[in-house]
């Protein structure tokens, strides 16, 4: 149980140790860590916090029983309570994004916080193929389209742009195009970065590709932070439910385990 679940050591109130769960088993609780085990000494009464992708956060009291360099073994291990203490989760990534923005503005003709749209009865759709060269006249343009897509058009776009049957896949009035990275990610927010300027305020729609099952996301920025290859942005999530709450937890808690496989193998 509890298999590669991050987990912390509490000794006296002071946390002394972070790693994972290697193995539980009858009341036998063992923790590895990257770095070396110190402060531990065989007998020493801890408090062991547990971050489950199912339960959430289970606290343990236990007795040390054993120290190697970087591991620890916890015998009479008891369980004290479990918390969905969610927020807490965060895992590293570098997923690439396309969305949709909504920049605010001051209302003033001309302000930088204005985001370019077009009018609503301008605004092109979404579903687009490249134009092939020379590809002038009528007749000949009409052969060229022939057997893509419905809905297609033609615009100068470098790669082809199929139409979707979801409606949340078309801007909606007043947003922009964006394309952005995450760089983090919890179940109730993000960091990500991004060419486009976004004052704090703006919200971003968009479908995260790693999850399961695939729904929009809405975020909110709240901190932007300069970065010689782009701006960072903090966002929280806003308007989540409990189900996609629930899914984004998963998903962290899944890739931290992923990733602490990468490293025990590398």
């Amino acid at each position: 149980m509890h298999e590669l679940a991050p987990c912390t050591v509490d000794l006296d109130g002071t946390v002394v140790l972070r790693g994972h769960v290697r193995s539980f088993e009858d009341g036998v609780l063992w923790v590895g860590t990257e770095g070396i085990v110190r402060g531990l000494a065989d007998g020493a009464d801890v408090h062991l916090r547990v971050l489950d992708e199912v339960r959430g956060e289970c606290v343990y009291v236990g007795r040390v029983s054993r120290v190697t360099a970087d591991t620890a073994a916890f015998d009479g291990v008891e369980l004290l309570s479990t918390v969905q203490k969610r927020a807490v989760a965060r895992v590293s990534v570098t997923v690439e994004c396309a969305g949709f923005a909504r920049v605010p503005w001051t209302g003033h003709e001309g302000s930088p916080h204005q985001p370019h749209v077009p009018p609503a009865a301008a605004v092109p759709a979404p579903a687009a193929v490249p134009a092939p060269a020379g590809a002038g006249e009528d007749e000949d343009a009409a052969q060229l389209l022939d057997g893509l897509p419905e809905g297609a058009v033609v615009t100068d776009a470098q790669e082809p742009i199929v139409p979707r049957a979801d409606p949340g896949a078309v801007p909606q009035e007043g947003e922009i195009p964006l394309r952005f990275t995450v760089l983090d990610v919890s179940a109730h927010g993000m960091r990500m970065m991004s060419t486009t300027v976004l004052p704090p305020g703006s919200t971003v729609r968009f479908v995260f590709p790693e999850l399961s099952d695939a729904f929009w996301l809405q975020a909110v920025v709240v901190r932007a932070q300069p970065s010689r290859t782009g701006t960072h942005y903090g966002c929280r999530f806003a308007e989540t439910s409990p189900r996609e709450t629930d899914e984004l937890f998963r998903y962290v808690l899944r890739t931290q385990g992923a990733q602490r496989r990468q490293q025990m193998l590398a």
